[in-house]
């Protein structure tokens, strides 16, 4: 996103023909106020380097215990499955042999 600079000096002379030096000097004293005031709301939503290093960690760390949540509950699956497999042999062939 391009930004546009002027000077202070620059809008005033910008103005100072349409609005006369009174109201010129008044306008871009607003102005430059409105600005300040907004920049000084937003300023802390602003993230500094260090809040996305933490936050970039903690979600780090949060993925590592899902991953692991997640192998755990697979190898539980898995051992389901096998101990179902297994008892439906046995269950077979119990049934097969009598």
């Amino acid at each position: 996103m391009a930004t546009l600079q002027i000077s202070d000096i620059q809008l005033f002379n910008a103005l100072k023909s349409k609005l006369g030096d009174n109201e010129a000097e008044q306008l871009v004293t607003f102005v430059k106020s409105y600005v300040k005031d907004e920049i000084n709301e937003q300023v802390p939503n602003l993230a500094t380097k260090e809040d996305l290093i933490k936050e970039t960690s903690a979600l780090r760390l949060e993925m590592r215990e899902m991953e692991v949540r997640i192998t755990r509950n697979i190898f539980i699956a898995g051992v389901v499955q096998f101990l179902a497999i297994v008892g439906s042999v046995l269950m077979l062939l119990k049934f097969h042999i009598s």
